[in-house]
């Protein structure tokens, strides 16, 4: 449905020139949430807005529902945009305008008659919630509803594609739930693929399918949202994970971790497992089987979708000999494992 090839944008100015994007290749099917993750000015802004050409970019192609929109010329592009929809973290509602005026702009704009209007507007606002409230305007409105009423709006036209640009940063975390909940729906109910960008994995996690993880203008991680929590390979996509996990180890450990490993020195890692593995005592396993000892210095159970997602960050009291039987257990019980470091030895 989507697919970016090769795509580059820079920025000139006098003084500087400044790469926003860097040969970025990405592929979105037909029907599914892909979400793109990454810092503040990692380029997801830039990258999202190449999608629709409102940047475009300084290379590469962008083609959408096999049309080549690098290709097109201005007229064209214009009607291809119809089949595009975008909603934006400040919504960009007309202050001057009720929630139905607002919904039922873009089908004023392509001259559309007030009955074809009334007759797709009233069906969305239904679909967004918002029937009751069609005659207030958006300052009588709180943030959730202006944001289902800038999405209602962006599907007026009968998109293929819906962009999300941080479409819930704006929001309280309960207002976000039910904007994610919101978008599923119509994910579902009206085949949409949607393209989301976000520097939350919480978004990332509820509703995504796949997930690409964008540093310094370029792609350097992306698959399935499952292997990104479970597998992460990247640096940044790892510190995005301990960001969002919270692991943050207890200040007695940081004093003691190395990262060389010794006589002297117990192993500190974070384990990470899913499905039917969260519920399986593998550590009581590993300590009865193998006589090693193990202080838990964090623990977390996430749900990402429907799958149980379990991540650890564990201290084996263990000699060196040790440790490679204990990653060899891991693996055998498909537990994936990432060493942190090795703490000193505590004297009791």
């Amino acid at each position: 449905m989507i697919i970016l090839k090769n795509i580059s944008k820079i920025y000139r100015s006098k003084t500087q020139v400044v790469q926003a994007l860097d040969g970025v290749d990405l592929s979105v099917n037909e029907g599914e949430i892909f979400g793109i993750i990454g810092t503040s000015g990692a380029g997801k802004s830039t990258l999202l807005h190449s999608v629709n050409l409102l940047e475009a970019p300084s290379h590469g192609q962008v083609i959408v529902a096999d049309q080549n929109l690098t290709m097109m010329s201005k007229k064209d592009l214009r009607l291809a945009r119809h089949h595009i929809g975008m909603i934006f973290q400040h919504f960009n509602l007309l202050a001057s305008k009720t929630v139905y005026q607002n919904v039922a702009l873009p089908l004023k704009l392509l001259g559309k008659r007030q009955s074809e209007i009334k007759s797709k507007v009233q069906p969305l606002l239904e679909i967004v919630g918002l029937t009751e409230k069609q005659a207030n305007y958006p300052r009588q409105l709180s943030g959730g509803q202006k944001q289902r009423v800038a999405i209602a709006r962006a599907l007026a036209c009968d998109p293929q594609v819906l962009l999300c640009d941080e479409a819930t940063s704006s929001l309280d975390p309960k207002t976000t739930r039910t904007i994610l909940e919101l978008l599923k729906k119509i994910n579902q109910q009206l085949i949409l693929t949607i393209l989301l960008i976000t520097h939350e994995l919480s978004v990332i996690k509820k509703i995504c399918d796949r997930v690409a993880v964008l540093d310094q203008g370029k792609i350097v991680e992306s698959g399935d949202i499952i292997d990104l929590f479970t597998k992460p390979r990247s640096n940044i996509t790892k510190q995005l994970i301990h960001a969002h996990l919270r692991h943050e180890l207890p200040q007695d450990v940081m004093q003691r971790l190395s990262p060389q490993a010794g006589e002297d020195r117990n192993p500190v890692m974070q384990i990470r497992f899913m499905g039917t593995t969260t519920a399986e005592p593998i550590n009581y396993r590993l300590a009865v089987n193998m006589a090693i000892d193990i202080n838990i210095l964090q623990a977390n159970i996430e749900f990402i979708k429907t799958e149980a997602v379990g991540m650890m960050v564990i201290e084996l009291l263990c000699k060196p000999d040790k440790l490679s039987l204990a990653l060899a257990y891991f693996t055998k019980q498909q537990v994936d494992v990432e060493i942190l470091g090795y703490a000193k030895h505590t004297i009791h």
